[in-house]
């Protein structure tokens, strides 16, 4: 599939009139692939349904711009206009995916550098340092004086 194109993978139909369809959007960078389910709505007009998106980390998805839950746990694209036919839910969704893509890899990647951030703090806790510091001379000093007093004592 070239980048920036649907691919239709089935319609389906009843009595003459489309009632679903599948498809899949590649980003026109080529490296994001997404899958929509396009239906229309009882009320008139058509909801583009995301059924297929890149990875995200736990609760990223949901704070996508321009995407809604529905009343049975569905994802959509909340557009705020109304969809009057299929072509124009099309048009929605690719322009969705190209809008959230850019938002979607700078979530990944501030996670990213979180976490190696995190990573960093971890491991520099962990470490002992390789100089003895202020602190530690004053606890070996007063450790020396204690032990030097018990040795007074003793004596």
């Amino acid at each position: 599939m070239r980048a920036g194109l649907f691919s239709v993978h089935f319609t389906v139909q009843a009595n003459g009139e489309e009632n679903m369809v599948a498809m899949d959007y590649r980003t026109r960078d080529g490296l994001a692939d997404y899958g929509f389910s396009i239906e229309p709505l009882p009320d008139d007009g058509w909801r583009v349904y995301i059924i297929l998106q890149p990875f995200c980390q736990a609760g990223d998805a949901a704070s996508l711009p321009y995407q809604s839950i529905d009343s049975k746990g569905r994802r959509y694209v909340d557009w705020p206009a109304k969809l009057a036919n299929l072509g124009e839910a099309k048009t929605v969704a690719g322009l969705w995916v190209e809008l959230v893509e850019p938002y979607r890899r700078a979530q990944e990647q501030k996670a990213l550098y979180v976490e190696l951030i995190e990573h960093c703090l971890r491991s520099r806790q962990k470490r002992k340092p390789a100089h003895p510091t202020q602190e530690r001379l004053d606890d070996v000093r007063k450790q020396s004086q204690r032990s030097d007093r018990m040795t007074d004592e003793v004596a």
